[in-house]
């Protein structure tokens, strides 16, 4: 068997696969990325770890409020 496992795997291609498997929550950045690339700015790999993580703190942070909030409101 000779296959090439040196194959190259672009930056756009690994940013598509993973807009494509994030989550429902994602959905809003995964279209604003998708624009982007579709435009001239395109999106590199370390905007897209810089957006996902950014997404993901706003998320853990409105998830603590909520609990927070829910605890008030039940004492």
């Amino acid at each position: 068997m000779n296959e090439d496992f040196n194959m190259k795997i672009l930056d756009e291609d690994i940013i598509t696969k993973v807009l494509n498997t994030l989550p429902r929550e994602y959905e809003e950045l995964v279209d604003s990325l998708q624009v982007q690339m579709d435009s001239d700015k395109g999106v590199t790999l370390d905007n897209l770890k810089e957006q996902l993580r950014s997404k993901y703190q706003r998320m853990k942070k409105n998830e603590s409020r909520y609990r927070r909030h829910k605890t008030i409101l039940n004492t």
